[in-house]
């Protein structure tokens, strides 16, 4: 239990840091895990071997800023965990800098079970080169926000082969730049699951979604201020009914992506002239086999 303090565990690479079972036969939820009751200074771990805990961070985590990467993990390896990487909820206060980079994750249930919070002018949770092996269940299964115009959640080149259920949400007024960057990722998943956009009246909420391969699973956008998803490819999702891309009462901009192979429909929009005056640009996409199921209802768009 971690109550006001911090946890530094920083190896090297030639000497490791391990949080291990000592039972003559190890399993995961062996043991606890590290708890937090609410306020933390710092947590910096890097070259650790995490393995047969039920939790890795469990409790409410509060970061307040007043040290540079207040969250800091990088180069680890956490794995044979019995439910979730990060368990409860994680809150960035003041311009807070969180960094997760260089790691692997595999046999877990949720990466990130519920919000995580990313509030001020310049505040940062980047999940960056990361690896996920299945088995595993979502990597966030409620979502990532940024509160205010200055937050920013950067989710970039990380590698997930389980269910790679994503949830981003992003408000404050008068943002000047993207808040919530998707990028170089290549994330697969069973067929069902979402990588979900929010952001309030299509008056906030910036989003970039570049360059990603995204395998059996959809993209969904709600009343965000502005969206631009480019150069993606988005692929053999299985839900008949359902769609690739998903726009509602959003501005986006979607261009020069592939969109194939799903059972129903490629690009599905519903928009009102008459509601923030949303608009939606779609150019230089190869949209093609789509409505593998031949349903009358469904079409590339």
């Amino acid at each position: 239990r971690i109550s006001g303090g911090s946890l530094i565990a920083e190896g090297t690479v030639s000497d490791s840091i391990v949080f291990v079972s000592n039972a003559e036969s190890p399993d995961e939820n062996d043991w606890y895990g590290i708890y937090s009751d609410w306020d933390i200074g710092v947590i910096r771990m890097s070259y650790v071997s995490f393995r047969h805990a039920s939790y890795v961070f469990d409790g409410s985590w509060s970061f307040y800023g007043n040290q540079s990467d207040s969250l800091r993990i990088t180069n680890s390896y956490f794995r044979d965990i019995g439910e979730s990487i990060f368990h409860g909820y994680v809150y960035g206060y003041e311009s807070t800098r969180m960094i997760i980079k260089n790691n692997k994750f595999a046999d877990f249930s949720y990466f990130m079970r519920e919000n995580v919070y990313v509030y001020g002018t310049s505040g940062l949770l980047e999940i960056d080169s990361n690896e996920f092996i299945a088995p595993h269940n979502s990597i966030v299964n409620s979502s990532l926000r940024a509160q205010d115009a200055g937050s920013r959640i950067l989710f970039t080149n990380n590698q997930s082969t389980g269910n790679s259920r994503l949830g981003f949400r992003a408000y404050g007024a008068n943002a000047t730049e993207d808040q919530v960057i998707i990028e170089g990722n290549q994330l697969s998943s069973s067929g069902w699951s979402q990588i979900n956009l929010w952001g309030s009246s299509a008056t906030e909420g910036r989003f970039l979604v570049q360059d990603n391969i995204i395998d059996s699973m959809q993209v969904n956008l709600y009343e965000v201020e502005k969206a631009l998803i480019k150069g993606n490819t988005i692929k053999h999702y299985q839900d008949a009914w359902s769609h690739a891309i998903y726009i509602s009462n959003s501005h986006a901009v979607v261009e020069d992506n592939t969109i194939q192979d799903h059972q129903g429909t490629g690009i599905q929009i519903e928009a009102s002239f008459d509601y923030q005056a949303v608009k939606d640009t779609i150019r230089n996409n190869t949209i093609t086999g789509n409505n593998l199921s031949n349903n009358s209802s469904r079409a590339g768009i």
